[in-house]
């Protein structure tokens, strides 16, 4: 019996995929701004399938979007924009948000001209959200926010953020916290880079000294934050769009970042193609780092080894399996499981990365990277091994996945929390 892979689990595919080839054949010029292909993209549909037909989308499920995709990446054009306001806030607004913030606020993120960040994790509350202590304070017709928030990805470069603060008492922890939209150009934002060990600053700090939050900018109800974080959470642990372009290091993108502080939304993207294709920089993108490890083994002289050979053969699977998963996350589930895909999808990247250090840290070895003669893919070797740890700490720990899955989809007994 001969398998079905992703790309042949949907009937309907081969007409999305003609239909998205045909638009393409019309629309896709490589003298186009990015300004003007990322509004062309976005205003078609093409961009977020996913999404609506009403808001901007296709009303695809997640199936036929991952096939729209691969034909974008297949055609080598440049992806929708997708800086976390794309990712995570504009679904949590299309479920939460009403008809006029959906107005307002989804048309700069489908065309690329705003870029914005999450404001969720504090120094005491990483993965406990619930503590929260950041102040939300209500003054008239505004709120006025003060705080820290901090591991805040790309806000060096965002125009807005999605925040969650504390409208309530610590006591009330969940029933506490509320879900807003804030400026970051205004007063009272201050952000600070925290440097990595890649030699990255892709992570910051962000302080809120009486920052003003608008009334109708406040995503769902004061103090019924909670379940609108929860929604944008889910949809950082299941990664929506197929990804190869798109990690957590989208800020550090070579196709150029979208928003108002961007320098490439006025360039061609002709030009911006050709930069990304000339760069040297080292990708850690799931799909980009098999390529590169199999390129570097064949390089370097050790592709003929059983052991390198069986190391990459396991990364090739690891990300099958990952594709797969993301079909059947569009299938019916039994109740809880849908909800938790998220987090299986996210322990397998965490598994992938783990793999590909120990793969890359093998063929450092082995090539003998020391001294200052080192070949034009050692950078790429050490990006992969030092940012290895981020996989399994970004978007939520893997301990706390397994705990969902554990919980949610497993049914068993509840982790004893903190009275």
């Amino acid at each position: 019996m001969t398998q079905k892979s992703p790309r042949d689990s949907e009937p309907d595919q081969g007409a999305v995929r003609a239909q998205v080839r045909s638009w393409l054949a019309e629309n896709w010029a490589g003298e186009l701004t990015l300004r003007e292909w990322w509004r062309r993209l976005g205003e078609s549909g093409w961009g977020y399938p996913n999404w609506p037909e009403r808001w901007f989308g296709k009303g695809m499920d997640r199936a036929a979007a991952a096939a729209v995709d691969e034909e974008l990446a297949g055609a080598g054009v440049i992806a929708p924009p997708a800086s976390g306001g794309q990712r995570l806030a504009g679904p949590t607004i299309l479920e939460h948000g009403t008809d006029e913030q959906k107005a307002r606020l989804l048309p700069p993120l489908i065309r690329g001209e705003e870029a914005w960040c999450q404001l969720f994790s504090e120094p005491d509350a990483g993965s406990d959200l619930a503590s929260v202590r950041t102040r939300m304070v209500r003054d008239g017709s505004r709120w006025i926010v003060s705080g820290q928030k901090i591991w805040t990805s790309g806000a060096q470069v965002s125009d807005r953020a999605f925040l969650l603060a504390r409208t309530g008492t610590l006591e009330q922890r969940h029933r506490g916290l509320t879900y807003a939209i804030i400026d970051l150009a205004q007063p009272g934002v201050t952000v600070r880079p925290l440097r990595q060990m890649t030699g990255e600053s892709a992570f910051n700090q962000v302080f809120l000294d009486d920052v003003v939050v608008e009334q109708r900018d406040i995503i769902g109800e004061v103090d019924g934050g909670w379940p609108v974080a929860l929604t944008t959470l889910g949809m950082e642990r299941f990664a929506s769009r197929s990804g190869s372009r798109e990690g957590y290091h989208w800020s550090l993108s070579p196709f150029g970042v979208p928003g108002r502080r961007s320098p490439s939304m006025d360039q061609p993207v002709r030009a911006l193609l050709e930069r990304a294709r000339t760069s040297v920089a080292p990708r850690t993108e799931p799909d980009e780092v098999v390529r590169t490890l199999t390129a570097i083994a064949a390089e370097s002289g050790q592709l003929d080894r059983p052991d390198v050979r069986e190391a990459l053969a396991s990364l090739f699977v690891l990300h099958r399996i990952a594709q797969y998963a993301r079909v059947a996350a569009a299938a019916p589930a039994r109740p809880g499981a849908a909800g938790s895909s998220g987090s299986v999808r996210k322990l397998l990247r965490s598994q992938m990365t783990e793999a590909a250090r120990d793969t890359a840290i093998t063929l450092g070895a082995r090539a003998g990277l020391r001294g200052t003669a080192q070949p034009r893919w050692a950078s790429s070797l050490e990006a992969i091994i030092l940012s290895s740890p981020m996989a399994s700490i970004a978007g939520g720990t893997d301990e706390i996945q397994r705990n969902l899955i554990g919980e949610r989809v497993l049914g068993l007994p509840r982790e004893p929390r903190p009275a």
